[in-house]
């Protein structure tokens, strides 16, 4: 008879050091999460801002585009107040008075 034979090791005799770390303990891991939180953050903040000044030129834009309307719907009323007064002078002046020389009908 032979000797006996002893099993061999293998991964699972393997002593490490995993399971045994609280996870409490690791610091360094809130930190990792605040660094990471904080320069989240700050692109956001970016972001923002960058967000807001195309709202404000969007917006100076519209109001010039707004005071351009109002302008040229002022204009056009005065022009065309100055034509509906024009119309009722030469109406209202007697048709021998008024010498165009040429006189078309529609």
């Amino acid at each position: 008879m032979g000797s006996p034979t002893k099993a061999r090791p293998g991964m699972a005799d393997i002593k490490t050091m995993s399971g045994k770390a609280d996870q409490r303990h690791l610091s360094y891991r809130s930190y990792f999460k605040l660094g990471a939180l904080e320069i989240q953050r700050m692109r956001k903040l970016k972001e923002r801002e960058a967000a807001m000044s195309r709202i404000d030129n969007i917006d100076r834009c519209l109001n010039r585009i707004d005071h351009e309307l109002t302008e040229l719907r002022n204009q056009l009323n005065s022009c065309t107040d100055t034509l509906q007064k024009k119309d009722l002078q030469n109406t209202s002046q007697p048709e021998s008075l008024v010498n165009n020389g040429l006189r078309i009908d529609y």
